[in-house]
């Protein structure tokens, strides 16, 4: 691996995408064979379902990979050439006011004809909406991209009625033999297509899954992108990064926790992790180094600092798109998805917010790739997309609150798990909160918290004028008992 251009270049872009995918026209390092045996699938069997686990990179996958040899074209494909369709989605919600004949389907036909008026297609049937798209692929065979399937399942899982209007009709457009469809989604929600798979010219029979990198396509991915910018890693540094990449920790009911080393590494988390180390010597070296070897490996790839910095990044964009208060946020992660042992638990409910949707929030976290999502009897069940999330989740955390919050909010913080009234508010600190929380909005506890306080200082209050009144009262007996002995004494006196 030798350097191919001028190491000492500053301001190089950085090889690793980080947690978003990889995109049309980037080079998906470690997936050759993947993305060859998905595309003659797909070509041979002409309806075809990709499913991985999450983060294993279908996304990049398709844009970086299948579509674009799709595109390119072989002669042993014929001489129509393939033409993808942009990533179609089902979970696009239609505007406010209007209503619409099947919300899967009105989806997909804001993708497939993005210059319609929305009214216009409110009402159309998928073979339609296929129809009126066909004419932008003219000299072209269609290949329709359906990505992240798995939303038509859970978006409301007792939707079947509008669930099976979306498959027959797609059924019924798909009897056309010129469009090519792929499918991609999660695996653990394949079981949910079975009561639909009826409507699918093939049931759906040609699938393919992609897994996680195993070590070997773990170190390709991490020395290729900095082999093509010049910068070679050296094989002990990306030996000792998918070490780090690979170990998990397991509750062991006899020890408690143990670290062990997995057979996979998540891309996700390989993108996440490289890109920090090459952005933290890019900055330390002012983007004149043309090696990654094992010292700087050992310094700098940080795993639990590149999650931070990712967990940190993403929650506040999603605050930022969604209007969601991120302190609420912050405090959901903590509390509903890690256990008080440290450990990833699920959780039914989302961030609570006034601003924004739990819904909306969820399925950015999602997209991010922070949350991952189970369907169980009905029901869906949120987690950490990673149990090496865990302790990022929880120092990022603290350090966010350290550095923004006040001190009656940390109080507040604690108060909620203590319930001490010795943490609550008083006198003018109190005078000084109300004030505050006049111009700001607070979260629940933060609004608990100063209705307790408020209360408090009633009580205080009223103690302290019964006890004034008693201590008046009591000066008065004092005073009466006083005047009565001096009077007697005066009496014996005469």
């Amino acid at each position: 691996m030798t350097a191919t251009s001028n190491p000492g270049k500053a301001g190089r872009k950085n090889p690793y995408v980080g947690p978003r995918a990889f995109r049309s026209g980037e080079d998906l390092p470690a997936r050759d064979f993947e993305i060859r045996e998905l595309t003659d699938l797909l070509i041979a069997e002409r309806i075809a379902l990709l499913h991985s686990p999450s983060g294993a990179g279908k996304t990049s996958l398709i844009q970086a990979g299948v579509v674009p040899r799709l595109e390119r074209g072989h002669p042993s494909w014929g001489e129509v050439p393939f033409l993808a369709s942009r990533p179609l989605r089902v979970k696009t919600p239609a505007r406010t006011g209007l209503a619409v004949r099947n919300r899967y389907i009105h989806s997909v036909a804001l993708d497939l004809l993005p210059l319609r008026d929305e009214a216009e297609v409110a009402e159309m049937r998928f073979p339609e909406i296929i129809a009126a798209a066909m004419p932008d692929f003219e000299k072209y065979t269609p290949v329709l991209i359906f990505d992240q399937f798995e939303e038509i399942l859970f978006l409301d899982p007792t939707d079947w009625d509008s669930q099976g209007v979306f498959f027959a009709e797609l059924g019924e457009a798909l009897q056309d033999n010129d469009i090519w469809v792929l499918f991609a989604m999660r695996e653990d929600y394949m079981g949910g297509l079975d009561r639909y798979l009826h409507h699918i010219p093939g049931y759906l029979h040609a699938t393919f899954r992609l897994d996680f990198l195993d070590t070997a396509a773990a170190k390709k991915a991490i020395i290729e992108p900095a082999d093509k910018m010049g910068v070679k890693v050296t094989e002990e540094a990306a030996d000792e990064l998918v070490q780090r990449l690979r170990t998990i920790r397991v509750q062991s009911p006899a020890n408690g926790v143990d670290l062990v080393k997995g057979p996979y590494v998540q891309p996700f988390q390989l993108q996440v992790v490289c890109r920090h180390l090459w952005r933290t010597l890019d900055k330390e070296k002012q983007g004149r180094f043309s090696t990654i070897d094992l010292d700087r490996v050992r310094r700098h790839a940080d795993i639990a600092a590149s999650l931070r910095r990712y967990y940190r990044d993403t929650v506040t964009e999603v605050a930022a798109v969604t209007g969601a208060d991120e302190l609420t946020m912050r405090d959901w992660f903590e509390s509903n998805l890690v256990t008080a042992q440290g450990f990833r638990t699920q959780t039914l409910t989302g961030p609570a917010s006034t601003d924004a949707g739990a819904g909306a929030v969820l399925s950015a976290l999602q997209d991010a790739y922070l949350l991952r999502s189970d369907t169980r009897s009905g029901s869906v069940w949120y987690e950490l997309a990673h149990d090496q999330l865990i302790t990022p989740v929880l120092e990022d955390n603290r350090n966010w609150r350290e550095s923004r919050l006040e001190s009656w909010q940390k109080r507040a913080r604690d108060w909620r798990t203590t319930r001490h009234r010795e943490l609550l508010l008083a006198g003018d600190e109190l005078r000084q909160v109300q004030r505050h929380a006049s111009v700001r909005e607070l979260t629940p506890d933060e609004q608990q918290f100063l209705r307790e306080s408020i209360v408090a200082e009633r009580d205080r209050s009223v103690i302290a004028r019964a006890r004034s009144a008693v201590s008046r009262l009591t000066g008065l007996v004092a005073l009466l008992t006083l005047t009565i002995v001096i009077l007697a004494i005066l009496l014996m006196l005469d």
